[in-house]
């Protein structure tokens, strides 16, 4: 099958579940057989694709690579990982990177990390796991009283096709914290950028209101991968370039 032409007016539909991912929406790849002068016009007209591989080790977990660094710098919030406890071992690493930024360049100065994971077994991959999920949600307020609790998917959850949003839907009315499902499954696409995509579209979907009012002096900077809070000294320049 031909790949589709890139659709520059594409518009996020927040009806569906999650949004769709690189290689669906934009034709995106990693992994180009040709010069360099051919892909950027490939690029440019929509033509490139995503190639099979016999062998493929030197791409991400859509779920680790990037998307906890974004939900993690979140504040007042929580995370569950609703998969084996593995799949929340990079909280640990993350946690202690931002610790280790001075509260003088950002850092809140009782910056905490908090995370709670399902810890799924081979029971409930047979069974399901959807009540492992709701009381997960209900440990989280109970412990961190968070205003959201983000909840990741993970190649389980999704492999097992556990109802998320069925879950979500009962358990809300019970927890203060508003619930943003993002589905950001580690074998869901070969772009890790694809969670960035997916982690927008639960915020926009479950958090973000319509405006009021509009402030015309207003710029919003979503930085992709900020690993510590040094970004700020070229959103200080991005945002002074613009008055």
């Amino acid at each position: 099958m031909p790949p589709k032409e890139y659709d520059p007016d594409h518009k996020i539909d927040l009806d569906k579940n999650t949004c769709p991912n690189r290689e669906q929406r934009a034709n995106g790849t990693n992994v180009y057989y040709g010069k360099a002068t051919q892909l950027i016009e490939d690029a440019k007209a929509g033509k490139t694709k995503c190639f099979d591989r016999e062998l493929q080790q030197t791409s991400g977990c859509v779920l680790n690579f990037y998307l906890t660094v974004r939900v993690s710098t979140i504040r007042d919030a929580a995370i569950i990982y609703h998969g084996p406890l593995g799949c929340s071992s990079s909280s640990l690493g993350y946690r202690e990177i931002f610790r280790s930024v001075p509260p003088e360049l950002g850092r809140p100065e009782k910056f905490e990390l908090n995370w709670i994971t399902t810890n799924l077994q081979q029971s409930d991959v047979v069974y399901g796991a959807s009540e492992k999920l709701k009381n997960a949600v209900l440990e989280a307020q109970k412990r961190y009283d968070p205003k959201a609790i983000f909840i990741l998917t993970t190649c389980t959850s999704g492999v097992i096709g556990e109802d998320i949003e069925g879950a979500v839907n009962e358990i809300q009315p019970e927890v203060k914290a508003k619930i943003v499902p993002v589905h950001c499954e580690g074998v869901r696409s070969r772009l890790v950028q694809t969670g960035y995509d997916a982690f927008w579209h639960g915020v926009l979907k479950y958090l973000v209101k319509k405006p009021e009012k509009k402030q015309k002096d207003l710029v919003n900077v979503a930085s992709m991968l900020s690993y510590t809070w040094q970004d700020r000294l070229e959103i200080k320049r991005l945002l002074g370039k613009v008055g």
